[in-house]
This record gives C-alpha cells, structure tokens and sequence, in this order.
C-alpha cells in the first residue's frame, strides 16, 4: 500500500494530465474545425476551369509522393513540397491549391491509417497557414516590391510567402505538442527547428531556380515542362525515404542483435532486465512496458517499466487478459473494453501492443508496450517486438530451468544430509542415549560396566561430532571455481586435522606432473569423491596412514586415495549401498558416469582400500 502523500501526488499528477490531455485535445477539434470550415469556403469558390487537368492531377500526383515520401534530413524527415504548393497557387490560385493540398494530405493519411485526429488536424493546420501565409503577403509586401526587377521581386515574394508559412505552420505544431502532457522538452524543439530550417533552404533553392528559368523564353509551359522541371524533387523524395527507411531497419536490426546479445550474456544475473530495456528504447520507443513471466498457472512481473504507478494500477489483475498466442494490438484504449491488462497502466496510456512469449506452444510470459499516442506502433515495430519476444521466451525458459535445476540439486543435498544423519548422527546418538542409560542403572552395582559404556558413549559422540562436521561443510564448501581444485583439497585437509578425533592419522596430499586447466564440473567430481573416499576412511576403516595422489598425465587425470585400514567387502558394501542409499559407491560411480571416468575399488577385509578415478583429458574442458 501506498503512503497517503503519494496518493495526494499520484490524484494531482493524474488530474494535471488529464488536463492537459482535454486542453490539448480542444485545441486540436478549434484548429481542425477553423481549418476544414476555411478549405470548404475555398472549395465552394472553386472556378470550373479544367483546361489544364493533366497538370493539376500531375502536381496532385507530386503533392502526394512527397507528402507520402517525406525527405531525411538531419535527425529527422521533412516534407518538402512548398515548391509544388507555391506553383500550383501562381496557375490555379488560392481556393483550388488550399482544395487540392487538403484532398490530398486527405487521401495520404487514409493510406498510412492515421489516426482520425491526425487525419482531421494535419490538413486544417497545413491550411490555415498557407491561407494565411498568402493573406499576409498580398497584403503588405507585394505592394512594395511591384518595382523590383521581375526575377528579385518573385523570388522575394516566393521567400516571404514561404517564411510566413513556414512560421505560421510550426508556431501552430509548437502549441499542440506544448499543450499535451508529454514534456516538449527543447532538444526536441531543436531538432524539428532544423528539420524545418533544412526544407525551407531546398524550397528557396528551387524558388530561385523557378524564377531563373521562367524568365527565359523556352517556349510554351506544358505538362511535361513541369514533370521535368519537378522530377529532380520528386526523385529526392523516393530516393531519400527508401533510403532511411532501409538504413532505419538496418539500424533498429543491429540494435536488436546488440541488445540481445548482452541480454544472453547476462541472463542468469538477478535483474538482467534493467539495462535491456534501458537500451531496448532505441529500437523501439515505448512510454511504459510490462514484463510478466507464467509459471504454475501464476502471473509474476518481471520487471515493470511503467513511468507512474499510481493507487488505481495496483488494482490490476491477469484474469481477463488478451488473445496470449498471438499478438494483440489496441490502437485506441478508448475504443476497447477495459481488461485487467489495460488497468494495469496510467490513463494517458492510448495504444498497446501485448505480444506473447512462446517457446514450443508453451506460453512463458507476455511483453506488453505501451504508447501515449493511438495507433502509433508501425508495423516494423511490431514485428521487432516479435522477434523480442523470442528472445525473452528462450531467457526466461533458461532461466526457470536453471532455478529447477537449482531447487533439485538442493533438495538432493537435504535429501542426502538427511539420509547421512539419520544413518550416522541419530543412530550413534540413539546408541549413545541408551548407553548411558544403561550406564545409569548399572552405576551402583556394576561400575566397571558403566564405565565401558560411558567409554563407547564417547567414542560414539566423537563420531558424531565428526558427521556434524562434515554436513556443516558439505553446506559451505570451499569454492573450487575461485580458489581451485589443489587449494581446495589442502583446505580440505586443515578442516580434517582440526577435529581432534583423528589427530593420530597421518593425511598426506601429493601431486604428480605439471597441473592443467580443468572444468569446473570435473574438478567439482575430483573434489567430491576425494572427499568422501578421506571420509569414509577415518570414519569405518581404522586407518593410520591415508595417501592422496592427484596426478596429471597427458592424456589423463588421476586421483588415488589410499589407506591402511581394514578393508571392506566390496560385495556386501555394494548389496548395503542398494537397500540403504547415500552417497558412497553409487553415487561416486554415477558422478563418475557423467564426465565418462572410470572408478576403481580394491579393497578387501584386513588389507586397506584404494580408490582410483581416472579421467580422460580429452573433452571434459568443454563442461561448465
């Protein structure tokens, strides 16, 4: 639960949002409506002269590449189509260019399925600012260039016109994007003033240019003069946007790949979400996102980008989500029915696009991004979201086998301190209770007894205090990844000297030929049955002397642990490993099994025991 001050600022925040949201979204139905009312009162003056069609539908046709093919330009596109804008308005006039411009930015908006605002707002505001443009120009500067040479006074009319526009059209854009909740912050400002700045200097090269040549006597103006003339621009347009829109993809692919591959390098790390999502903005941009894994029929939030989490998505639930085998895309929250997904984010949240993670049919988790703008996710995002979403699958299905392979080894190592204490610490604790019970009832009558039973209670306890040792270290062993096999081994060996119990055993450790690099299972194998062969000798086989070689060879690795104990029978240690399992021989012979060694027992009653593991060299390196 939240604390009652971060409630007051999440009811503030939210309300000021939403604030802004109606004050931006009336300033977008004024402009809208203002513009359409002054294209309509153009359109109703329109003269019916179609003497020249062709080039009206030819300047339609260029008005609508451009507009549809827009120009890279530095950090950003621009549309440049004032040229065709300023000569269509010197042939036909105002009413059919405003017309003209509106149908088709009209027509190309329905194209690329904007939103219904976008569709409404685009034209009127692109309106009223060459309506206005031109108003200002015939009013007050062209009276006072009449004079000029004919090729100064155009081009200054054409450049003033084309000021005017340009500032009318983005003092207009500037009032949306600073109304909105969004923060307009001034690099972004920056960025579009450039842009913008780029256009305005290919448009007043071309202005330039127009006057130049049509000042030359060249004959009679047709379609083709203006297909021509025009073509280099319209050129532009196709080349440069097929060009971005190649190096777009190119750029958003290799940032997936990138992005990707520090995910794998670190997905076994805590929290590897963190920075990928950090850096997985720059190849799709999103305001909020949600990570959430499925595991036993139970939904978990991986990591949670939401930019606010106020009282209201706390409520949210995973009951009802969406579609989960395909991808679910709402263009427009305000448009779907609310489920326990949608709930989950801020209200200024308008499109969402929820993708399933998927390994083999089997549902993982769900990606779900979140955009303040409807139907703002093109389809080349959706689809990187897609390939995303593989990705994650194959991270988190890693990552759950790893934890169940974690859980598992975990519960053997119980199961086996388990087994170990109730085989050795209860039993010899039992015995021991009996004893000295025993013990106490002899200890009026029978002496001598008690103290033979208090003898054997000892040497019981003794061995005892040993197995808890043991299991105490079995818990905590040294790490053999940092510190190494031979250095773990010789720890190993301090750890059995200190138990005052076998202090009369003489341990030696040796080594043979020059040690190489081993894998880390390997030498976990090495350790382990080292371990347990030293243990088993101090503990069952009365040994005073225990030799442990470990020797490198070229081709193999060999441990020997050897003593001079009394020796077992390896039948009937075999039949008792079966009816009562621990980790003695048959364990030691499967670990052995994995790294494909050999084990070898020689042992008999009165003669000692020798344990040898021989592993190959060759392919146990590659194992971590």
């Amino acid at each position: 639960m939240l604390p009652y001050h971060l409630f007051i600022k999440g009811g503030i925040f939210i309300a000021h949002s939403i604030s802004r949201e109606r004050y931006s979204y009336l300033y977008l139905m004024t402009i809208s409506v203002i513009g359409w009312c002054a294209i309509l009162y153009h359109s109703i003056n329109l003269s019916a002269d179609t003497s020249s069609l062709l080039v009206l539908l030819l300047f339609a046709l260029f008005l609508g590449i451009t507009e549809y093919y827009p120009i890279p330009v530095w950090k950003g596109f621009t549309t440049i189509n004032f040229p065709l804008l300023y000569t269509l308005y010197l042939i036909y006039g105002l009413s059919m260019t405003v017309t003209i411009f509106a149908l088709v930015l009209l027509v190309t908006g329905l194209w690329q399925k904007r939103p219904l605002r976008i569709l409404l707002f685009n034209p009127a505001q692109l309106g009223i600012s060459f309506i206005l443009a031109v108003a200002a120009v015939e009013t007050y500067m062209n009276p006072a260039i009449q004079g000029e040479n004919l090729i100064i006074a155009g081009t200054l009319s054409y450049c003033l016109l084309l000021l005017f526009y340009y500032v009318i059209n983005n003092v207009i854009v500037d009032m949306v994007l600073l109304l909105r909740p969004q923060p307009y912050k001034f690099d972004a400002w920056k960025n579009k003033l450039i842009s913008e700045a780029n256009s305005a200097l290919i448009s007043i090269m071309y202005g330039v240019l127009f006057y130049i040549l049509g000042s030359q006597n060249r004959g009679e103006i047709d379609v083709f003069s203006y297909f021509f003339f025009f073509s280099p621009l319209i050129a532009i347009s196709l080349i440069g946007a097929g060009y971005m829109r190649i190096k777009t993809e190119k750029n958003r692919l290799k940032s997936l790949f990138i992005v990707t591959k520090e995910l794998n390098k670190h997905m076994l790390q805590q929290n590897p979400f963190q920075s990928f999502f950090k850096e997985f903005k720059h190849v799709v941009f999103y305001d909020e996102l949600l990570l959430l894994s499925l595991r036993h029929s139970e939904w978990n939030v991986k990591y949670d980008g939401r930019s606010s989490k106020d009282p209201i998505m706390e409520d949210c639930s995973f009951e009802d989500l969406p579609g989960t085998q395909t991808i679910h895309y709402i263009k427009n929250r305000k448009y779907e029915e609310e489920n326990g997904l949608t709930r989950c984010f801020s209200k200024e949240m308008k499109a969402f696009v929820c993708v399933p993670l998927l390994l083999e049919k089997e549902l993982l988790g769900l990606l779900v991004v979140a955009r303040s703008r409807s139907n703002s996710f093109l389809e080349e995002e959706r689809n990187a979201l897609a390939t995303t979403a593989n990705q994650l699958a194959a991270v988190l299905k890693t990552r759950t086998l790893v934890k169940e392979e974690e859980e598992k080894n975990i519960l053997e190592e119980r199961n086996r301190i388990a087994r170990n204490i109730h085989d050795g610490i209860a039993q010899n604790l039992a015995g021991a209770v009996l004893n000295l019970e025993t013990a106490q009832r002899k200890w009026a009558k029978h002496p001598d007894d008690s103290y033979a039973l208090v003898d054997a209670c000892t040497q019981k306890l003794r061995e005892s205090l040993l197995e808890v040792r043991n299991s105490i270290y079995a818990l905590k062993p040294p790490s053999r990844k940092n510190v190494g096999l031979i250095p773990a081994i010789n720890k190993r060996i301090e750890e059995f000297y200190k138990d005052d119990t076998y202090k009369d055993t003489n341990l030696t450790f040796s080594i043979r030929g020059k040690p190489y690099t081993l894998s880390s299972m390997v030498e976990g194998i090495l350790f382990d049955t080292f371990q347990e062969s030293v243990q088993n000798s101090l503990k069952h086989s009365e040994a005073r002397n225990i030799n442990v070689l470990l020797h490198y060879q070229k081709e193999n690795i060999m441990l020997k642990i050897k003593d001079d104990g009394k020796g077992f029978s390896l039948f009937h240690a075999m039949i008792k490993a079966q009816k009562h399992p621990h980790f003695g021989i048959m364990q030691m012979n499967e670990a052995a099994d994995k790294i494909n060694a050999t084990l070898h027992f020689e042992s008999k009653e009165g003669s000692g025991t020798e344990v040898i593991l021989g592993v190959p060299r060759l392919g146990m390196e590659g194992e971590r």
